[in-house]
């Protein structure tokens, strides 16, 4: 029997992965990584996991990464805030950290292979083994998942890929799990309340807490508080009273100016982006695919090419709010094809 590492959050997916990998005859270890110093928050998903490793009578092994959760994921975040970015740190955790650091303890402990209760599939035909779309596209997480290592595919599985998040709902109350009634976790693990501005305010040492709204023509229309508290196609919060709809079109963190306008600005057709990472078996240099820029939605299609390790995407349409630091992640259908940070 293989031995397969599960990365368990105390949440009700990785729980109910425990369960589906079980079923398929694996030998399940647990791991449960300690990111963040939230001591309560940390301590009670710590102790839903023992609870739920309990439950199926496995292993499950606490790993402290606090010290690389902040030097590869919490400390990039608040610097990419303070250039006028926009960051997704999830995208950087599942690299780094998920399918990085736990890979490693997992192979220390012996496992062959590494699952996670994300909502993505592996699939391998012919030799060829790629990174999928979820069956619940409502769910669906390879978004996030595109900037895993292309050699570590082999390894990986996602149990809950042929399921939608109802089904597994349905699983976890049918066999009685002690979390069965828990809810999803927020967006942002190491952010409370999805508050971005009061997170960096907290842990981030001379902020600018001033600047200015201009108008595309360089006019003034009013002070703020610091650029790093908007992001590009931002409305609600800006305090300005305009007689119109005003939106957030450009950040310029280094002179604190943020170009405030109607909207029309936020549709363009065409990014860039670097640190590239692909999903196939070589690297490709141009095509067609469905192209997401965030993580919801079916995404749009766009044709793309790679020139000195930067890729440039022309979309069909124009599209709304394009946001520097955030991801663009190309799609053959459902397979992954690699994306990479917006410029």
């Amino acid at each position: 029997m293989n031995t397969i590492a599960l990365g368990m959050s105390g949440g009700v997916d990785s729980s109910v992965a425990v369960h589906l990998l079980q079923k398929a005859g694996w030998k399940v270890v647990g791991l449960h990584l300690k990111l963040t110093a939230h001591t309560g928050r940390d301590d009670s998903a710590a102790a839903d996991a023992r609870r739920v490793a309990d439950f199926f009578g496995i292993p499950l092994h606490i790993i402290d990464a606090q010290a690389d959760f902040e030097s590869l994921v919490t400390s990039p975040f608040a610097e990419a805030y303070l250039k006028g970015q926009t960051p997704n740190p999830c995208i950087r955790c599942n690299r780094l950290i998920k399918f990085g650091r736990l890979w490693q303890e997992a192979q220390a402990l012996g496992a062959t292979h590494l699952a996670t209760g994300h909502y993505a599939r592996i699939r391998t035909l012919n030799g060829d083994t790629g990174l999928f779309r979820g069956a619940d596209h409502q769910k669906d997480q390879s978004y996030f998942l595109y900037g895993i290592n292309r050699t570590l595919l082999p390894q990986v599985r996602f149990p809950l890929g042929d399921y939608t998040k109802p089904e597994i709902r349905a699983i976890a109350a049918d066999l009685n799990l002690p979390v069965a009634s828990k809810s999803d976790s927020q967006e942002i693990c190491f952010i409370d309340d999805d508050d971005y501005a009061r997170w960096l305010e907290r842990n981030c040492d001379d902020l600018p807490h001033q600047g200015t709204f201009v108008a595309s023509d360089g006019s003034l229309l009013g002070h703020h508080q610091g650029a790093w508290r908007f992001t590009i196609g931002q409305r609600k919060g800006l305090g300005l009273a305009l007689g119109y709809p005003a939106y957030v079109e450009k950040i310029d963190a280094a002179s604190g100016q943020v170009v405030i306008g109607d909207g029309t600005a936020l549709y363009r057709q065409e990014l860039t982006a670097h640190d590239l990472n692909w999903l196939l078996p070589l690297n490709p240099e141009s095509g067609r695919a469905t192209v997401k820029i965030r993580s919801r939605g079916e995404g749009a299609p766009a044709k793309w090419q790679v020139e000195n390790k930067r890729l440039t995407v022309h979309f069909q349409q124009p599209i709304r709010a394009i946001t520097p630091g955030q991801s663009v992640v190309l799609y053959d259908g459902d397979r992954v094809i690699g994306g990479g940070i917006i410029d």
